[in-house]
């Protein structure tokens, strides 16, 4: 009595939960200069991978004169955001939003709407508003 064996090969595939996908975001100052936005990018995915987080997407616009909820780029992003799609959205600082803090305002405002958390690698640096109150504390402090 000779039967034949079958092997079955069981295969499951674990989904990350949404907490550890990330997405990266970043814009260029100008068009012909994407060399930073791209170096950006770089780090920003490098720093996500090491720290045991998946990049589930990364988006880019090639200029920031357009407003911050127009630019493609940034509506991709959003779109992950509001589809719940990722946990975290990565920026080198929020100037790649914009360098008016009512229009960062509004991005913000509607990624932490869906409960998305915000990683800022250089917190506001760049803003006017930032500089301003660096200014005025350095000010404050030499008197």
């Amino acid at each position: 009595m000779n039967r034949k064996q079958n092997t079955a090969i069981y295969l499951r595939m674990a989904t990350p939960p949404r907490e550890q996908k990330v997405w990266v975001y970043a814009s260029a100052k100008e068009y012909q200069r994407t060399d930073p936005m791209e170096t950006a990018i770089a780090l920003l995915t490098k720093s996500a991978r090491k720290n045991g987080y998946l990049v589930a997407g990364v988006s880019r616009d090639l200029e920031r004169e357009t407003p911050p909820m127009e630019r493609p780029g940034m509506q991709e992003m959003l779109r992950a955001v509001r589809e719940k799609q990722v946990g975290m959205v990565l920026f080198l600082s929020l100037a790649h939003i914009s360098q008016e803090m009512p229009l960062v305002m509004d991005v913000l405002r509607e990624i932490y709407s869906s409960g998305t958390t915000v990683y800022c690698r250089e917190f506001g640096k760049d803003l006017p508003e930032y500089k301003n109150q660096q200014k005025n504390w350095n000010r404050g402090v030499e008197r």
